[in-house]
Order: structure tokens, then sequence, then C-alpha cells
């Protein structure tokens, strides 16, 4: 179920073309795979920009319905990818780098389509925010979560301080972001955080059948 790079096979025509990112269709479902499993898919600028691309131009497909999103290599996403942002710049152009990320975040919030995170391995800071945007979020339960950003001396640039808010309470929210430890995916599930947590084994299975119950929605 893997190319030479470690991510799951392709499934149908696909925009692009990218070079950190496998965006495919078939039929209503559209895949969309952070391809860099090397570094746990970690959020360089270019995986980034592939990214919002691609949910750009799925809000304007209208013949997707569902969309899932996972990683490539046994893991979701780690975050930004700090060996980058020396290349940032100065303060101000590292605000607005920031700010563009926000709406990348938004864009798959507001999509019309169902959104799906199917987490594996690590989910940690912009990995969370992602899940933090879908509409279901489905976890192995070998994966793990966490706002790590304190460790490095910067805060959560795209929901990680918002979004958790709503989904968790300001109290918990303060936890996690403080202490930037990692959780168990059954803490997700405990919080509200994601929607359930399932052997390591049937997370497959159970994205499959969660997209089949989505799809009758619109064959019914």
């Amino acid at each position: 179920m893997s190319d030479t790079d470690g991510a799951p096979a392709a499934r149908g025509a696909a925009p692009g073309p990218y070079e950190e990112v496998v965006c495919t269709e078939e039929g209503p479902v559209a895949w969309l795979i952070l391809n860099r499993p090397r570094v746990h898919n970690a959020l360089s600028m270019r995986l980034s920009d592939e990214l919002t691309h691609a949910l750009e131009h799925l809000r304007d497909s209208a013949d997707v319905k569902v969309v899932v999103i996972r990683g490539a290599g046994g893991s979701f996403c780690a975050g930004d990818d700090i060996t980058e942002m020396p290349e940032w710049g100065t303060a101000e152009a590292v605000m607005r780098r920031v700010r563009a990320y926000q709406p990348m975040a938004d864009v798959l919030e507001a999509l019309d389509k169902v959104t799906v995170a199917a987490v594996e391995g690590f989910a940690v800071g912009g990995g969370l925010e992602l899940t933090m945007a879908c509409d279901f979020v489905l976890a192995a339960d070998s994966a793990r979560w966490g706002v790590p950003e304190v460790d490095v001396g910067i805060t959560p640039g795209w929901g990680g301080t918002t979004r958790l808010a709503r989904l968790i309470g300001r109290r918990l929210a303060k936890e996690v972001n403080l202490l930037g430890a990692l959780h168990p995916a059954t803490r997700a599930a405990e919080l509200g955080l994601w929607n359930r947590v399932v052997p390591d084994d049937r997370l497959e299975p159970e994205v499959q059948a969660l997209i089949h119950r989505m799809l009758r929605w619109w064959s019914a």
C-alpha cells in the first residue's frame, strides 16, 4: 500500500504536480497525503503551500464530497519544520509566514465537504491543528498528540489556542499549551478533541466504513 516515499498508493486523478503532498480523487472521495515520511511529515514551507493549493482545488470541486487527510509512513504530522525557521527571515517575515498558514486551516475548516483526519503516529503542533479543523478525527491507538511549541519558545500559530479552547475548554487548553507534553490518543477521545480511537490495524477499515456512511447521505 506504499510507494517508494512511503505514501499510500495513488487512487485516481490528481491536481498538481506536487512534491510533498499526494492529492488523489476517487469519485466523490479525495485523499490528501502529507508526504515527508522521513521527518514525520513536518510542515515545510513547500508542503504547506502545496496543501493550501490542494485544499483550494477541492473547495472548488463540485464532485468531491469527502476529504480524508492522513500522513505517509505511519505518522500524521509532526508540526512545523523548525529546521526551516531561520529561512523565514526577520520577525516581520515570520509573522507574515504564520499569517499565511492561518488560511490553510480556515479553508480546511470551511470546506463544504465532510473532512476526516486519519491519525497514526504523531499529530503535534501544526499536525494537531490540522485535526482540529476537520469534521471527524479517527485515530490509531498508538497515536500521540500535543502542542510542543512552548518547548522551543513559540506559541501555536493557527488554532492551537482558539480552536483548542473551543473544543476542550480554556482551562484544559492552557494546560496542554503551557506544559507541552505528549498525550495518548485515548485522552484526546476522552476530552472530545478526537472522535474515537481504534486498534492500529482497524484504522483503515474504520475510515472506509465512515466514508461509506457519509456517502449514503448523497445517494439516498
